[in-house]
């Protein structure tokens, strides 16, 4: 059976991995496998490990992803105090609404309201667009 050599904090991934934490701060899994050239799967289960054991680098909060859930980001340095704990996800009214806003549906829904009732129009609006305002 072939053993395994334990990896050390002071291997040359390590160390290139701590080289960009140096030079860009707290980065994600993601950023640190593009900038560092390590694969996501090698940071997150092997280099994480050893340099939190280590102390070279702590978790300092989440970020939240698009599309997914949050995202942990790491810093240099030890730990000054407990981990933050990890955000609740949201559930599908909190999605829901945060879509709503960010696409203008609410806006959208007034605009359609608007044009459905053109008594609510501006007179000299609907004399431009050509709408024919009903007595009220």
């Amino acid at each position: 059976m072939i053993q395994r050599k334990p990896v050390r904090a002071t291997s040359p991934a390590m160390r290139r991995v701590l080289f960009v934490f140096e030079l860009h701060g707290p980065l994600d899994g993601r950023e640190v496998e593009a900038l560092a050239h390590v694969s996501f799967n090698y940071f997150q289960n092997q280099c994480r490990h050893v340099l939190e054991k280590a102390q070279a680098i702590h978790l300092v909060g989440y970020r939240h992803n698009k599309t997914g859930p949050f995202v942990p980001v790491y810093a240099p340095g030890p730990a000054m105090g407990p981990a933050p704990a990890k955000p609740e996800p949201l559930d599908q009214l909190a999605r829901a609404r945060k879509w709503k806003e960010r696409t203008g549906y609410y806006g959208a829904e007034k605009a359609k309201r608007r044009w459905a009732n053109p008594r609510r129009i501006d007179p000299a609006l609907a004399a431009l667009m050509g709408i024919e305002r009903k007595a009220a």
